[in-house]
């Protein structure tokens, strides 16, 4: 069975239920502040950094954990426009285990939680800066939040869809 409500993908079938909520910024304002900062950066950035990496002492570790740091710096700042691009959260839920993915264009970064663990799956009524999820996952006294990108109708039906799922895996 597939569903697609708004961006959201869900598919359930005999191997378990997939849900896909993909990042929902504007792509065409993300491409264009993208182009912009990066016209910006090239202009006012390239010739220093490219004085500043070619005259660093190697000998001296102070300016090598500077040179580290900005380039943790512009790979961070790459990683959080790659998932805002093109991020997805996927969750699925199979006969033994939940597992929880953030994929950048097909990379991802699983958790994988045993199906005994979780206690409970809920609508996140109010979410805040600590738990921006519209879905809470409750595994044991931890709280794990889901769908940053969903809307609160979205979150209802996926928690059901989650709940019945979870339900006939710890009947059987």
């Amino acid at each position: 069975m597939n569903h697609n409500n708004s961006k959201t993908t869900v598919i359930q079938d005999f191997n378990g239920l997939s849900i896909t909520i993909p990042t929902s910024i504007p792509k065409l304002v993300l491409i264009l502040s993208t182009l912009i900062l990066s016209f910006i950066l090239y202009i006012g950035l390239y010739e220093d950094a490219k004085n500043y990496f070619s005259t660093i002492d190697y000998s001296d570790y102070f300016q090598i954990i500077i040179a580290l740091g900005l380039v943790f710096i512009i790979v961070n700042f790459i990683r959080i426009w790659l998932w805002l691009l093109f991020g997805k959260e996927i969750i699925e839920i199979t006969n033994q285990h939940l597992k929880m993915k953030n994929s950048i264009l097909g990379i991802s970064i699983s958790k994988i939680i045993p199906i005994s663990e979780i206690t409970q799956v809920s609508v996140n009524s109010n979410p805040n800066k600590q738990q921006p999820g519209k879905i809470l996952l409750h595994r044991g006294t931890k709280v794990i939040d889901l769908g940053n990108f969903i809307r609160a109708e979205e979150s209802v039906y996926l928690v059901q869809l989650m709940n019945n799922k979870l339900d006939k895996i710890k009947a059987s």
